[in-house]
């Protein structure tokens, strides 16, 4: 406990000190809340916003003083002397995304979560699903999602597929089965059903045209390349339309 002598001594010293000497400089270089503030007094401190590309790491100077030094927000009670702080930045790295087919791509910092969209650049085809870094995709097969940016460069790509709703059977249909199916002595009139040189038949039984297309039993003689097989499938999938 202290002394009755010690408490009547300081209260003299403290009586004895003019305004001036209770009060002190409070410099915070890149930041606000310089000024001059008397002993005891509170005073707030803030780091001015980092240039683009930078972030706050931490105050140096009078650090014991603040209250939290590795804050870019924080405060100090005034002690009896000046005080000078200052903000310390550095700067952020970024790293490359670069989305083909698609928006989105730039130079982010690590854990930015940046949107990427599907720009289709062809009427005939649709969009199918990312590949490339798709473990960083939200979805990888929404062709809007998102892109969690870690310590490395992505590279994701728009995979697209032929519009299979708008395939034409005079231009690609009917010319694929004339020429690899309707052949002589197979699926043509007076052979082998049904007749795949007649719409009405091929409308008819598109379902097990489908079914032996896909699992490669036609035709016999050759075979169709998986393009040709997805186009078949595709067509009757979409109503089979002579169009």
């Amino acid at each position: 406990m202290k002394s009755a002598l010690f408490w009547t001594v300081s209260l003299a010293v403290l009586t004895a000190c003019t305004q001036d000497q209770l009060t002190h400089q409070l410099t915070v270089a890149g930041g606000k809340g310089s000024g001059e503030y008397q002993l005891g007094e509170t005073a707030a401190v803030e780091a001015d916003p980092a240039p683009e590309g930078w972030g706050f790491v931490y105050w140096e100077g009078d650090t014991l003083f603040l209250e939290s030094p590795a804050d870019p927000v924080t405060s100090l009670v005034m002690p009896f002397q000046d005080v000078t702080v200052k903000s310390v930045y550095k700067e952020i790295p970024t790293y490359v995304l670069t989305v083909v087919t698609g928006s989105g791509s730039g130079k982010y910092p690590e854990g930015t979560r940046v949107k990427i969209a599907v720009v289709e650049d062809d009427d005939e085809k649709v969009f199918d699903r990312w590949i490339g870094d798709v473990r960083y995709l939200q979805d990888s097969t929404a062709e809007e999602t998102f892109v969690s940016m870690p310590a490395k460069a992505v590279r994701v790509e728009a995979k697209l597929k032929e519009d299979r709703s708008n395939v034409s059977y005079a231009e690609r249909i009917a010319p694929l089965f004339r020429s690899r199916c309707a052949t002589a002595g197979c699926h043509v009139p007076g052979y082998e059903t049904p007749d795949l040189t007649n719409y009405e038949e091929i409308k008819k039984n598109a379902p097990i045209i489908r079914s032996q297309v896909v699992s490669g039993l036609m035709p016999l003689d050759s075979k169709l390349s998986p393009v040709e097989i997805e186009l078949i499938a595709g067509w009757i999938d979409a109503g089979a339309k002579n169009n």
